[in-house]
């Protein structure tokens, strides 16, 4: 039986998806810690779990 692992690194189309498919550019305002490779932009996954739980109450106030 195959276990698929989870990603630890993202891309950044992967991260605005796993965000709920926010715009790159959006993304890249969130001020989420980033890996540059060259001209590539990677997140990795906890510190977007972190921003998520950090920023929870934000978001559920804004939508009130």
């Amino acid at each position: 039986m195959q276990h698929e692992k989870e990603k630890v690194i993202l891309s950044r189309c992967e991260a605005a998806q796993y965000l709920g498919g926010i715009c790159k550019t959006t993304l890249h305002r969130l001020n989420i810690p980033q890996l540059k490779i060259r001209r590539r932009v990677f997140y990795r996954i906890d510190d977007l779990k972190k921003w998520i739980s950090q920023n929870t109450n934000q978001i559920e106030k804004a939508r009130k």
